[in-house]
């Protein structure tokens, strides 16, 4: 059984397999003689796609049918793995593809070199810091990682008693794969890697991008880098967040495009673009803003290229992916909050549209009968508008500078010139190496320094026309975030941006590129990388250099216990947790009961109870109001930990066992 129990890990093998083995039959199926980094690129976006609908999928089917569990989900890739592997010879096209790499590097000059030796070292270090580390990011300890465990207890994706509804409305993809790896493993282990993959793959496609705008080979280079180096990326890749899979489906979206408008939209491609498109949306509501202009270039594409019955054609097959894709998510939500989307007060407080929250304007009283109102509130929202997009951009200035404010005063001038005093205010908040809060502050002024730069270089005819209506897409789709989403513009919406700023690197890699001075290009990839380290090294929740307290919240991932790391967004709470975890542990209890507030981590309780493989059970007993409706009342649990049980002696027949103030826990004594 020990033996049995060694090798059951290593199901987490199929889905890596059926992705490898995808991508190998298609890198070297291609008849068409496209350059190396072509092929590759499109044997990953198509590869990493099919992969993604295996996995929202089959995790439909087998919740339908109660079976997320580990049996069920290891069959469903081995029958994959199975299919995928048909009269393919893995080791052939190992080979093929592997030569093909090996010359492509054999070519690159000692500059081009050096940049793939800082890719290499930026990925692996965020490789093994996303392998030892558990998930610990705040959102990831209120719903990403709690909802999978949830899942991965109910053997099913269904909604279920909450305190925190974003465990339950918020798009599903990225914690289904994260479900999958889980469920296989048998642990969280390999939570953050679903981010990891997402970063490489955003890195590899800024090339592959760059390419298709029609660049040389160092300006591709140029690109990667570029991208490798954003430090909220850096930051988030070692995470369970989720915006690096959206710039990740973004990025493969752009290719897609750019692909077909040089070769034309096959039938693959075509399906391609409709099912990443849904594969995004089931990721998180911030690509339906990054994908629009992406859409209208499509749309404009196909009717240049296409009869007007075509392109209504493929439109369809690709309405008709989003739906069937999305299906299950939408009708949950409609179940439990009466549309697709969420909770209504989720969706008055996220539209900025539907929220009226414009700066004070001078004389704003002011009116007549002849259209003076009507204009003023135009001003207003003009003025709203143009305030958002501002304070988006200047956090990533501000955010980094904010720590050297008390301690340079020219700083501090310089910050309050250049933010609002609300902006100013909220800068207590931020931490400058925190994947909520980081600012991106090199990278934003080499993209506002490129702009210009393209329109420039446009008039002068000295580029061609893909990278000015490129340029200008990425453009309109960050300007659309605070328009559609009205917390854009917000300190801890920072990460949101993630996506915009991939985007950018083909456009400032063509634009610096442009300087023919090979000193200028080696400066760029100097600061990039420099620049990027203090984000690489001093993670603050995941550091590889730990230096606490001021720097970060705990020692380095190679010297600290996961119970440090697990505990570094709750320093100093970790006895409290640990005593009532292991008070419950001690006893026959296995069904567990919670009371805790939205705000209340409650993926802590999952982790050190090692719940559900360890055969405890959880669920809450209290939730909101929406939810309250899934509280089972056929479930007694034999311990109840409790956040709002404050004056309570007791609770559904239980005594106060263990009380820590605000946590307290309610078990009768072992007879």
């Amino acid at each position: 059984m020990h033996l049995v129990g060694w090798f059951m890990p290593l199901f987490a093998l199929f889905p890596v397999l059926v992705f490898l083995t995808l991508f190998l039959r298609l890198a070297v199926s291609s008849k068409k003689s496209y350059p190396l980094r072509i092929q590759l690129a499109y044997a990953f976006v198509a590869s990493s796609i099919v992969w993604g609908l295996l996995v929202a999928v089959s995790s439909e089917t087998l919740s339908v049918l109660g079976g997320l569990a580990r049996a069920p989900v290891a069959l469903c890739w081995f029958i994959c793995l199975i299919l995928v592997s048909y009269k393919a010879s893995f080791v052939d096209h190992a080979k093929i593809v592997a030569a093909g790499i090996k010359d492509y590097f054999t070519r690159l000059d000692h500059f081009e070199k050096s940049v793939v030796f800082c890719l290499a070292i930026i990925l692996g270090l965020t490789f093994t810091v996303a392998v030892i580390s558990p998930p610990n990011n705040a959102d990831s300890l209120l719903y990403h990682m709690a909802r999978v465990a949830h899942w991965e207890q109910n053997h099913n994706l269904n909604h279920f008693a909450t305190a925190y509804d974003h465990q339950l409305f918020m798009p599903i993809w990225a914690e289904t794969a994260i479900l999958h790896l889980r469920i296989l493993f048998g642990s969280d282990k390999l939570s953050n890697l679903v981010q990891w993959f997402s970063f490489f793959g955003c890195i590899f496609l800024a090339g592959s991008i760059t390419h298709l705008i029609g660049v040389t080979r160092k300006v591709q280079i140029l690109s990667a880098i570029f991208v490798a180096t954003i430090p909220l990326a850096i930051l988030e890749a070692t995470s369970t967040q989720n915006d690096l899979v959206v710039a990740y489906w973004l990025s493969s979206l752009v290719f897609l495009i750019l692909y077909g408008y040089k070769n034309g939209f096959d039938g693959l491609t075509t399906l391609m673009v409709g099912a990443v498109t849904a594969l995004g949306l089931l990721t998180k509501v911030t690509f339906y803003v990054y994908a629009l202009p992406a859409w209208l270039a499509i749309i404009f594409v196909w009717f240049s290229l296409y009869s007007r019955g075509k392109v209504l054609a493929r439109i369809g097959v690709s309405v008709v992916l989003v739906v069937i894709m999305n299906a299950g998510y939408w009708m949950r939500n409609v179940g439990t909050y009466g549309n697709p989307i969420g909770p209504s007060d989720v969706l008055r407080s996220s539209a900025a549209f539907i929220r009226n929250q414009a700066p004070p304007i001078d004389n704003q009283s002011a009116h007549s009968e002849n259209g003076e109102q009507g204009d003023l509130v135009a001003v207003r929202y003009l003025s709203m508008l143009l305030l958002r997009e501002k304070r988006m951009v200047l956090w990533n200035i501000g955010v980094p500078l904010a720590p050297l404010r008390d301690r340079i005063p020219v700083v501090d001038l310089f910050l309050k010139g250049i933010l609002d005093d609300w902006q100013y205010s909220e800068l207590d908040q931020s931490v400058w190496n925190h994947e909520d809060t980081a600012g991106n502050p090199l990278h934003i002024i080499l993209i506002a320094t490129a702009i210009p730069a393209v329109a420039l270089l446009t008039l002068r005819k000295s580029i061609g026309s893909y990278l000015p209506v490129y340029g200008m897409l990425v453009l309109i789709s960050y300007l659309l975030l605070p328009v559609v989403i009205s917390n854009a513009d917000t300190l801890f919406s920072l990460r949101f941006q993630i996506p915009f700023f991939v985007l950018a690197g083909p456009l400032v890699a063509v634009v610096f590129s442009s300087i023919p001075s090979v000193r200028i290009h080696q400066l760029l990839v100097l600061s990039l990388f420099g620049l990027s380290l203090p984000w690489l090294l001093e993670n603050n929740t995941r550091p590889i250099l730990g230096w606490k307290p001021w720097i970060t919240r705990t020692d380095s991932v190679f010297v600290a216990g996961n119970e440090q790391l697990i505990f570094a967004m709750k320093s100093g709470e970790e006895d409290e947790y640990q005593a009532i975890t292991s008070a419950i542990e001690s006893s026959d209890c296995i069904q567990i009961g919670l009371m805790l507030d939205s705000h209340d981590y409650e993926y802590l309780f999952w982790y050190l109870l090692k719940a559900p493989e360890s055969g405890i059970e959880i669920r809450s007993v209290t939730a909101s109001s929406e939810s309250a409706r899934y509280l089972d009342p056929d479930y007694s649990p034999c311990a109840v930990i409790c956040t709002q049980c404050e004056g309570v002696s007791g609770v559904s027949g239980l005594k106060l066992r263990e009380d820590y103030g605000y946590l307290k826990l309610f078990m009768n004594p072992k007879e």
